[in-house]
């Protein structure tokens, strides 16, 4: 119960945050949405971070054609990778924590393996990206109408992320 009410709550509230702005596809930005995401899924959760990020990703990248590369390599980094180190990341290592397992355990023992596996998955997919993008010419006119500015709707549901978080790790220390 408690695994299906976290994954629950970060979907729900990660959903409800929408971010604003018609960001344009390039391998560099596609790069840092994915590291950023692989960063932001060992604290808010591989599915909170999915579900926050992956529409701009699908915006920014929708004037290319052929571009099912970057969603694979967003699930491999920020929906699988990118959760390994913290019990809030992936829902066994929460599992573990509620039975006792120390919070930051994973962090101490797997953090160089992870470092890793991101980097070489970014640089790989950086130099495809290029290649591909490069290969393709030039795109079709861009679908989605340019917004002047960038920002969050939604933003409130961001303490309730950091609810969700506290309530994690209270849940861990209180028996």
């Amino acid at each position: 119960l408690p695994f299906i009410l976290l994954l629950t709550a970060l979907f729900t509230v990660s959903g409800g945050i929408y971010i604003r702005g018609n960001l344009h596809g390039t391998p560099l930005l596609n790069t840092g949405i994915l590291l950023a995401g692989g960063v932001l899924a060992s604290v808010m959760g591989t599915t909170g971070a999915s579900m926050l990020l992956i529409r701009p990703l699908i915006r920014a990248n929708d004037h290319r054609p052929g571009c099912a590369h970057v969603v694979v390599f967003f699930i491999f980094i920020v929906g699988n990778i990118g959760g390994s180190l913290t019990p809030l990341g992936d829902p066994p290592l929460f599992l573990g924590f509620l039975k006792g397992v120390d919070f930051f355990w994973t962090a101490r023992h797997i953090l160089p393996d992870t470092m890793f596996m991101m980097a070489a998955l970014l640089a790989l997919f950086f130099a495809l990206d290029t290649w591909l993008a490069r290969r393709q010419g030039a795109a079709r006119p861009d679908p989605t109408p340019d917004t002047p500015r960038f920002g969050f709707d939604g933003a409130a549901n961001f303490a309730l992320l950091a609810a969700i978080v506290g309530l994690v790790l209270m849940s861990g220390l209180w028996k």
